[in-house]
Parts: structure tokens; C-alpha cells; sequence
């Protein structure tokens, strides 16, 4: 069994150290987000840990104590393998120059070209193989393999080798510029941004120190890249530290997100109404489902103190943390508005129109339904700011009928040129209303198909003799089975209410 020369212990320690955080960064990309930055590090820490591993292969061609005439081909197997150094090296500029690029977030030709510049870069490894670049000696060595006597048996320094070198210094400075700039932006943002950039500059100021002692051996007539596995384990060890930090920080902003948005949806889903109790003669079902885990979608009912009901639905462009504060404010100013007697949905409208025009500055707006059932009258006054079609089903005549919106949507009009229309409904023996929002007739499929206002009367004529929970969960299913996924892109709600066949019921 060989045995490995003392001096070559820090390469081996520096490819172990190397290659094992290099498949931690590829599983994190693959596996969490596939940030472009993990990626990056996992190709700089390969290359740091190929080179550690080629330079302690050369170390140990010759065993320690054996004369390296005893080993057949020594000196031409120790060139080939500083060449292949160089070569990989190359590689190491590139995923240097790539990685400052996209940390610093810098856009210049380089940049913009950067797949032009590999192809047109990668091909310059081959020069490492042209005798001008490095001039091989064969003097062997005497009977101990160690780094003072192997000196003399290293290739002689090409001229392409010194050029190299200086090129590899230059494009460490024009790193270093770029960090620079990139912490003179970083003045205001805080501490441990700015921390996390210096840490990085820092790795690479490790980087620029080792090559330029690797420049200053190489016009001693060393072959020069010496210094690269030790700066290379540095520089790693550093960058490894700030990335790691920025994930730390990451995950925890991530969690913290989550626990408020899982906060912001127990919240809005207690904005829900219970289930209706007392209608008398109807029965009054809800259904909502927001896209994400809070939305823009809200329904809602509440019996009045004259004994009628009030009936809202509410729905802001978007879906998300921005909507839902929106379509919970539209809910309170409804309410508010509803509960100072007589009232009707105009005069409702108008104040929460009033309320959200002066908040809403963005070109955002909400539409919303708002209705005012009387049980005794059996009838139904109603009003829809944008929101449509509303849709009524006369059982006496067994037939379906849309109505659009009486009025645009809140907050996109004055208080002067907002004016609502009230319409008023009576209900005979089994008619009922369905009001939806638009993510369930704009559902569309994998084809661009949208679902449709006729699919939604199809299913409600397929299913008039079920009572309204199951007509809903009709609704949902369909809706799943046309998308082919069970989360649509849009919140969807629907309030359904019917006139009991039976005059009047305690609610099934």
C-alpha cells in the first residue's frame, strides 16, 4: 500500500472538506427552491475539490521516502496532472466571475453574454496542453519525495503560464471592484446584509492573496497554483458561512410568514358566518375556498333588527394578504352601514363606496353583491356594485335567468357619480338566487377553456331536487373534475338561497 506524503495531508483534508458541503448545496437546490446562488456555490466548491484532489494525486506519485526512478512514467504523470490543474482552474475563473455576477446582482455585457463568454472561454483550457505553456523537466528526484526537493522537478514556467496567472489576478480585481460597489449600495439596508456581502468580499480577498503568491513563485521559476487548494479551502469555508447565514434567515422570514398567514386565515375564516339559523321559509347556504391561505373572496349574512336579512358578497381584484385586509374592510363598512335602520343595498353601497375610494389608490377595487331579504314579504331587494351575472331560478316557470351588475365596482367611482340601482326580487315556492364570484365561472382547464356561467345553470338543473349543502358540493366537485386539480388559481364563493317548498321550517 503506498503511503501518503505528510506534505499532501491539507489537499486531502481540503478535498474531504470540499466535497461533501458541494452535495449539500446541489441537494439544496434540487430540493429547496433551486436558488441560482446554491447552485453557483455547489460549482465552486466541486471545482475547489477537484483541484485539492489533482494537486494531492501529484503530490503522491512518488511515495514518501521511495526514488521517483522507481516509479515508471513519474515526472510525465506529475505535468499531466499540474496541466489538468490549470485546466481546472479555468473553470474555477469562470464560476468566480459567474458567482460575483449573480451575488452582487450586476448587469453588463458580461452578464447579459454570459453563456457567450463560457463558450468562447472553455475552449482556452486546451492551451494548458501546448508546449508553450509549460516546459517539462525530468531531472528525478533524489531518494524522498518531499516539496523542497521536488521543486527543481517541476515543469519549467511557459510564457502562456505567466499570462494566465496575471489574467486569473486581474479577474479577481474587477471581482473585488464589484463587491465593492455592491457594499457601497448596501449603506442603508441592514446589518447583517451588509455582514453577509463582507464575508463574501473577504472570501475572495483570500483567493487574490493566494494568487498572487502563486504569480510571484511562478517568476521564481515555481510552476505556481500551490496556493490554490489552501486559498481555495478558505475562500469556501467563508463563502459556505455567509450562504448558509442567508438561508438560516431566509427559512426563518419563511416560518414567520407562514405562522402570520396561518394567523391571517384562522382570522378570516371566523369572518365567516355560522350557518343560518331562522330564515323563515328559506334555507341560506355559504361556500368559500380562497387560492391561497388568505383571499379576496368573503360572504356573508346577518339578521337585521327589523327582522330582515342581510346577504354580502364581496369579492377584490386578486387574491392574497393585500385583498383579504380589502374585502375584510368592505365586510365591517357593509355592516356598519347596514345596521343604521332604514337602509336599502343603494344607500349601503354608497357608504362603503364612500370608505374604500378614499383608501384604495392602486387601481384596485371590489364588487360585491348586497341583498336584503324580508322572510315575511318574501321578497328580496338587492343591488350589485360590478358583481355579476346573479342568477335566479323560477320554478313556476322552470326557467334560469342572469342579471349583470346594477353598478360598477367600489372604489373606482366619486361619491357623486356612484349611483346603484335597486332591483327587488319575490320569491314563490322553490325559486332560489345563486350569486357566485368570477374564480368559478373563469375556472379554466388545461386547454383554456373556461367553465362558464352555462355549466354552472346545467348543474343547477341537474341537481333542483337536492338541497342547497349538496348542490354546492355538486358545484365543487365539478369544478375539480373540469380543472383537473382541486386548487383553482381564483378564491371561489357562492351563497345559495332557496324558499323552502314548505312555507316555513325550523332549517333542515
Amino acid at each position: 500500500m503506498l503511503r501518503i506524503n505528510t506534505f499532501s495531508i491539507h489537499d486531502l483534508l481540503g478535498f474531504l472538506l470540499l466535497a461533501g458541503p458541494a452535495i449539500i448545496f446541489y441537494l439544496s437546490y434540487w430540493r429547496l427552491g433551486r436558488a441560482r446562488i446554491d447552485l453557483l456555490f455547489a460549482n465552486l466548491l466541486t471545482i475547489c475539490s477537484l483541484c485539492c484532489l489533482i494537486m494531492f494525486l501529484e503530490d503522491n506519485i512518488v511515495p514518501q521516502g521511495m526514488p521517483s526512478v522507481d516509479v515508471p512514467g513519474a515526472a510525465a504523470q506529475s505535468f499531466w496532472l499540474v496541466r489538468l490543474l490549470y485546466a481546472s482552474s479555468i473553470v474555477w475563473l469562470l464560476a468566480s466571475i459567474r458567482f460575483t455576477h449573480v451575488f452582487t446582482n450586476t448587469h453588463n455585457v458580461l452578464t447579459r453574454n454570459a453563456l457567450l463568454t463560457y463558450v468562447f472561454l472553455f475552449p482556452l483550457t486546451a492551451i494548458v496542453f501546448l508546449p508553450a505553456f509549460l516546459q517539462q523537466r525530468m531531472a528525478p528526484l533524489g531518494f524522498t519525495s518531499d516539496w523542497k526537493h521536488a521543486m527543481p522537478w517541476f515543469p519549467k514556467v511557459g510564457p502562456l503560464a505567466v499570462v494566465y496567472l496575471v489574467a486569473w489576478l486581474a479577474t479577481q480585481a474587477y471581482c473585488q471592484w464589484l463587491f465593492h460597489r455592491h457594499i457601497q449600495s448596501l449603506r442603508e439596508a441592514p446589518d447583517r446584509i451588509r455582514r453577509r456581502a463582507n464575508a463574501v468580499r473577504l472570501a475572495f480577498l483570500v483567493q487574490v492573496a493566494g494568487v498572487m503568491a502563486d504569480v510571484t513563485s511562478t517568476f521564481l521559476g515555481y510552476v505556481g497554483i500551490g496556493v490554490f487548494p489552501i486559498t481555495s479551502i478558505v475562500t469556501a469555508v467563508l463563502i459556505a458561512r455567509s450562504i448558509l447565514r442567508d438561508r438560516i434567515d431566509s427559512e426563518r422570514s419563511q416560518q414567520r410568514l407562514a405562522q402570520e398567514l396561518d394567523l391571517a386565515s384562522r382570522i378570516q375564516s371566523r369572518l365567516l358566518p355560522m350557518p343560518a339559523r331562522g330564515v323563515c321559509g328559506f334555507e341560506l347556504v355559504g361556500w368559500n375556498q380562497q387560492a391561497e391561505q388568505v383571499g379576496g373572496d368573503l360572504y356573508d349574512y346577518l339578521c337585521m333588527p327589523d327582522g330582515r336579512w342581510l346577504i354580502l358578497l364581496a369579492d377584490a381584484s386578486g387574491h392574497g394578504m393585500g385583498p383579504a385586509l380589502q374585502v375584510a374592510q368592505t365586510r365591517a363598512a357593509l355592516r356598519a352601514a347596514a345596521m343604521q335602520s332604514p337602509r336599502d343595498p343603494a344607500q349601503v353601497l354608497q357608504v362603503a363606496n364612500s370608505l374604500l375610494s378614499q383608501d384604495v389608490q392602486d387601481g384596485s377595487f371590489v364588487t360585491c353583491f348586497v341583498g336584503f331579504l324580508d322572510p315575511l314579504r318574501r321578497t328580496m331587494q338587492y343591488a350589485s356594485a360590478g358583481h355579476g351575472p346573479i342568477i335566479f331560478y323560477d320554478r313556476g316557470r322552470n326557467t334560469f335567468d342572469t342579471f349583470s351588475a346594477t353598478a360598477t365596482p367600489l372604489g373606482v367611482l366619486g361619491d357623486e357619480e356612484f349611483s346603484p340601482e335597486v332591483l327587488e326580487r319575490r320569491f314563490s315556492s322553490g325559486d332560489f338566487v345563486l350569486v357566485i364570484s368570477d374564480g368559478i365561472w373563469e375556472a379554466a382547464n388545461a386547454g383554456g377553456n373556461q367553465f362558464g356561467i352555462d355549466r354552472v345553470v346545467d348543474l343547477l338543473r341537474d341537481h333542483l331536487a337536492e338541497n342547497p349543502g349538496s348542490i354546492l358540493t355538486a358545484l365543487r366537485e365539478s369544478l375539480a373534475a373540469f380543472t383537473g386539480r382541486q386548487q383553482c388559481d381564483d378564491d371561489l364563493t357562492a351563497v345559495f338561497l332557496r324558499r323552502r317548498v314548505a312555507e316555513c321550517g325550523a332549517l333542515a
